[in-house]
């Protein structure tokens, strides 16, 4: 049997975040938790992909630009409606997977 996680900001407000046995470990060490439960009255925030342009311009750094697109995101999450705290309300960071049609 595993355990319930409830150190996320989140679990206030109704997701339950658990751990099976076997994956414990893992989850303690790196702050994460095998399985989420999003309850079926809350609001989910979808951000678009983001890129790590300014002003219409991407630095030539890579940092710069990894820096920039969390920046953006994190300027989106609070038009979303989140505040200072934005990130503490994610749950899920995917990488960008490009799909092309020929």
């Amino acid at each position: 049997m595993g355990s319930e996680n409830k150190e996320s900001i989140l679990s206030e407000h109704g997701l339950k975040f658990r751990n099976s046995a076997a994956g414990e470990a893992s989850a303690n060490k790196f702050h994460m938790s095998n399985v989420v439960s999003i309850p079926a009255n809350s609001q989910r925030i979808i951000v678009s992909g983001k890129v790590g342009a300014k002003d219409g311009k991407v630095p030539k750094d890579l940092n710069e630009e990894i820096d920039q697109a969390f920046k953006n995101v994190e300027s989106s999450l609070r038009a979303a409606g989140l505040g200072e705290d934005a990130w503490q309300y994610v749950y899920k960071v995917e990488r960008s997977v490009f799909t092309y049609h020929y």
